[in-house]
């Protein structure tokens, strides 16, 4: 699912909680109660730390060509084989002189002979190419160009955090299967929902006009036939950031970069998607869209999700206008959000528990 889609589903989603908080059942309850659920007034505890913004500490853009030369220096000595004539002249009467034979030096055979006279300070040295040393970088580009279809490919957790900014807007959220938390750009804002020990466990954090932040604590008792993804299956984040593996057509190695401290391997990756037309129907026509990942070094395994989206509009006074989206996904094995000792829970039933719940999203969602 695109950030566009996304971005689209939350506004909907707004619309339809708006209207259910203006047409619920009993106004004095579903109204009241709702409210008071994310007023300041009406809370006592310390609510726990925003989620981390996105650490990009690389990259703004989805491609950068890295060439690595790999230099090889062969060392090549030539001698010629010499030879030295030696001769002794004897100065000895005409009759008793003794020719004496010429001497040859003779080369041993696979070896050459160089006469020092003529060897320079360059050519002392024994004639030895030592091995080549690997380019690491040119290991990893070679890697890379396959990655993208190799059974390596694959995320470093089933848990994603996730930031996102359209225009003007700013959300972050983390799920799991059992564990949802959704804050918006209002700072000390957020509403978390979790299942644990057979119970709904919701968490409704706001911040009042002095900039204090407080949080509401509800649980509710989870009956047979009530499922944790009942919260969560409308809103659509489960898709955000899946990868068609069809789509990928190509897959690049782009440097390195640090994240938190730690060093990833940056590989741009490739996906071809189909234009759909209003019916369903495809096109024939299709558009490439890089997006950059980070890989785990050692485990080949994706860390981050990195997208950069523009698209064009036509504005009312008939000029095109450029947005931008951003999408960051990070993948993690674990993660805890503890509630803090001492706090005080709300016992509610699952369905009044949902009322909360909605109407915490929407506060979120429109004080975004």
């Amino acid at each position: 699912m695109s950030i566009k889609k996304i971005t689209a589903l939350l506004a909907c989603f707004a619309a339809v909680l708006s209207f259910a908080a203006c047409t619920g059942a009993d106004p004095e309850q579903s109204t009241a109660d709702i409210t008071s659920a994310v007023s300041p007034e009406n809370t006592s505890a310390t609510a726990g730390t925003e989620t981390d913004a996105v650490d990009v500490t690389s990259e703004v853009t989805t491609s950068a060509d890295v060439t690595t030369e790999s230099i090889t220096t062969a060392v090549e000595i030539t001698t010629a084989d010499i030879t030295t004539d030696q001769s002794a002249a004897t100065s000895a009467p005409a009759d008793t002189t003794t020719e004496i034979p010429q001497v040859t030096t003779q080369a041993v055979p696979g070896t050459e002979v160089t006469d020092p006279s003529e060897t320079t300070d360059a050519g002392t040295g024994p004639d030895v190419t030592g091995p080549s040393v690997p380019d690491p970088d040119a290991e990893k580009e070679a890697y890379y160009k396959t990655y993208y279809s190799s059974d390596d490919f694959g995320y470093a957790g089933d848990i994603k955090t996730v930031h996102m900014e359209s225009d003007d807007r700013t959300f972050d959220f983390i799920s799991s299967g059992s564990f949802f938390r959704f804050s918006g750009k209002a700072p000390g804002s957020y509403v978390s929902i979790a299942e644990k020990d057979g119970r709904f466990i919701l968490t409704v954090s706001s911040a009042g006009e002095n900039g204090a932040v407080s949080a509401q604590y509800y649980c509710s008792e989870k009956k047979e036939g009530e499922s944790f993804s009942d919260f969560t299956a409308d809103l659509g984040f489960d898709d955000l950031g899946t990868v068609n593996r069809d789509e990928l057509t190509a897959s690049e190695f782009n440097g390195e970069a640090r994240i938190g401290g730690v060093l990833y391997d940056s590989v741009e990756i490739t996906a071809t998607q189909k234009i759909i037309d209003d019916d369903g129907k495809e096109t024939g026509e299709s558009f490439s869209v890089p997006f950059l990942v980070y890989v785990q070094p050692d485990t080949h395994k994706i860390f981050r999700f990195y997208m950069i989206e523009e698209y064009m509009t036509i504005g009312a006074d008939g000029k095109i206008e450029t947005s931008r989206e951003l999408l960051s996904i990070d993948y993690l094995a674990e993660y805890s959000e503890e509630i803090p000792a001492g706090a005080s829970f709300s016992d509610v039933t699952t369905s009044e528990l949902i009322e909360v719940y909605q109407a915490a999203m929407l506060a979120v969602l429109l004080g975004a």
